[in-house]
């Protein structure tokens, strides 16, 4: 992330996703984006967003902060939580195509897979995950 990264710290509540669209649609007004690109991102981040207010902080109250960054020929969205879980995995594919998710597993990393360029997901020293995606613009 750069200096031109702002961040935004919500509820680990699934009524405050929209507050992390809403900052992206704000941000992508500077940026060359096409309403298909910038939906597809909103897509994305809710999704990532949503993973960490169901999974994160099962029974206990939590944040997940949201930092986007818009940089030269990119934008890169991270998605991080201090949750006491293990980071979940990247789905080898989509299901039916080249991999399958297990039963458990919903839909919402093979859809952040899909739509973005670039996609890590890692365990944050001191407990947390991070998703990091990138979109070439």
């Amino acid at each position: 992330m750069s200096d031109r990264t702002v961040t935004l710290t919500i509820p680990a509540r699934s009524e405050y996703l929209i507050l992390a669209r809403l900052a992206l649609a704000g941000i992508a007004r500077g940026v060359p984006l096409s309403e298909e690109v910038l939906a597809d991102l909103k897509l994305a981040v809710t999704e990532a967003c949503g993973n960490a207010v169901a999974h994160a902080y099962p029974e206990t109250p939590g944040t997940v902060e949201v930092r986007y960054a818009v940089g030269g020929d990119s934008i890169a969205i991270e998605v991080l939580d201090r949750g006491d879980r293990e980071p979940p995995a990247l789905p080898a594919g989509m299901p039916g195509l080249d991999g399958e998710l297990p039963p458990e597993s919903g839909m919402g990393l093979a859809i952040v897979q899909a739509i973005v360029d670039e996609v890590e997901i890692e365990p944050l020293d001191g407990g947390g995950t991070v998703v990091r995606m990138r979109k070439q613009l």
